[in-house]
């Protein structure tokens, strides 16, 4: 039997709810930025370490999400997998990154759309007993009928994010160098600057979950396909 997406959220729905998901994880979210700023001033005050530090902040990206991922699931009670699936995250990243990118190459709005139709993804991964093609299946149809609001949301969440990484980097940007003069050095444009690309990828976190919550009805599909 076909599934059929009979539920519909709205853009204001999707986007407080958004908000309302990273707010529920704060201490997670210290956690997850702490991480990172500290490795950002080890590449900023210690070169021997860039590119030992970069490469593993680039796989720490990864446990990072799965750790934010699971913690805000965990608060809601909608883990039904407690699988690690670290790896499986990373690959369905790479995986889904080259049709977006193409997509956003492409007059932007095809990668939009390829993204508010995948955005649901990481999150029936983590949980759900999914494997990455199944979860990537899963979002595409949960998502039917919904496109428009979930693109509207992501585009907007992408606004922000820019906002956010033009002020915030002026202003951090300007307190990281003063602290390197300071300390002798000549600039730590990478501390902060890390913490503001973070951001992006935590907003879109909250939406999967967000859109998650308000379109998947995993229990009532099992019942009404025998209805």
């Amino acid at each position: 039997m076909a599934y059929i997406q009979d539920r519909r959220a709205d853009v204001g729905e999707l986007l407080s709810g958004t908000f309302t998901e990273i707010a529920g994880i704060k201490r997670e979210l210290a956690l997850y930025f702490g991480a990172f700023l500290i490795a950002g001033l080890a590449v900023d005050f210690v070169g021997a370490l860039r590119g030992l530090t970069g490469t593993a902040a680039f796989f720490g990206y990864f446990a990072g999400q799965y750790y934010l991922y699971r913690a805000v699931l965990a608060k809601a009670g909608i883990i039904y997998d407690p699988s690690f699936k670290v790896f499986s995250l990373f690959f369905m990243a790479m995986f889904l990154s080259l049709p977006i990118l193409f997509g956003l190459n492409f007059f932007f709005i095809p990668g939009i759309l390829l993204a508010a139709k995948w955005v649901m993804a990481p999150t029936f991964l983590v949980a759900e007993e999914m494997n990455m093609f199944e979860a990537i299946g899963a979002s595409w149809r949960a998502s039917s009928g919904n496109t428009l609001a979930l693109s509207v949301v992501f585009a907007v969440l992408t606004i922000i994010w820019f906002f956010i990484f033009g002020i915030g980097g002026n202003l951090l940007g300007g307190l990281g160098n003063a602290a390197a003069r300071a300390a002798g050095g000549s600039g730590a444009p990478n501390a902060f600057g890390w913490l503001l690309v973070h951001t992006l990828p935590v907003l879109f976190m909250g939406l999967s979950v967000s859109a998650y919550r308000a379109l998947s009805d995993s229990e009532n599909d099992y019942v009404s396909v025998f209805e």
